[in-house]
C-alpha cells in the first residue's frame, strides 16, 4: 500500500478516521491510533474519548444490573410480610399480599431477562472480537 499524499512512498499505517494509507512523514501518533492530518487527529481523539466513556458506563451498568430486580423483590416481600409483622391475620387473597407477590414475580422475571440479555451481549462481543476463519482483511 502506498501513502495517499505521497504515492511514491510505502505506507506505514492507515488513518484510524479516514482509512487512507499514510507514510512516516504524514503519520500523527495520537496514542489511540494513527491519523493523517489535524482534522483526523481530533476525530481519532474523540473516538478514543467516546470509547473510554462507553467502557466506564458499561462497567457501571454491569455492577448495577440487578439493582432494579432486587428492589422489586424486596418491595414485594415487604408487601407480603407486612400484614404478618403488624400482627394482622395473613390472608392469601388480600390486596397487599397479591400486590407483593406480583412484585416478587416481576422482579424475578426482570432479573431473568437481564441475565439472558447480558449473556447474548457477551456472546455477540466475543463473536465480533474473533475474526471469522474464512475472511481476510478488515471488516466493513
Amino acid at each position: 500500500m502506498k501513502c495517499f499524499s505521497h504515492p511514491e512512498t510505502h505506507a506505514v499505517g492507515i488513518c484510524k478516521w479516514c482509512s487512507k494509507g499514510i507514510c512516516i512523514t504524514c503519520a500523527f501518533d495520537t496514542g489511540a491510533g494513527l491519523a493523517c492530518n489535524e482534522t483526523c487527529v481530533k476525530a481519532v481523539k474523540n473516538i478514543a474519548t467516546l470509547i473510554n466513556v462507553n467502557t466506564s458506563a458499561v462497567s457501571l451498568q454491569k455492577k448495577a444490573r440487578f439493582l432494579a430486580p432486587m428492589y422489586l423483590i424486596i418491595m414485594g416481600l415487604f408487601f407480603v410480610l407486612a400484614p404478618i409483622v403488624s400482627g394482622r391475620q395473613f390472608q392469601l387473597t388480600s390486596f397487599t399480599t397479591l400486590f407483593g407477590a406480583l412484585f416478587v414475580v416481576f422482579g424475578v422475571v426482570v432479573a431473568w431477562i437481564k441475565n439472558g440479555y447480558d449473556r447474548v451481549l457477551r456472546q455477540s462481543a466475543q463473536q465480533s472480537a474473533t475474526p471469522d476463519a474464512g475472511t481476510s482483511g478488515p471488516r466493513r
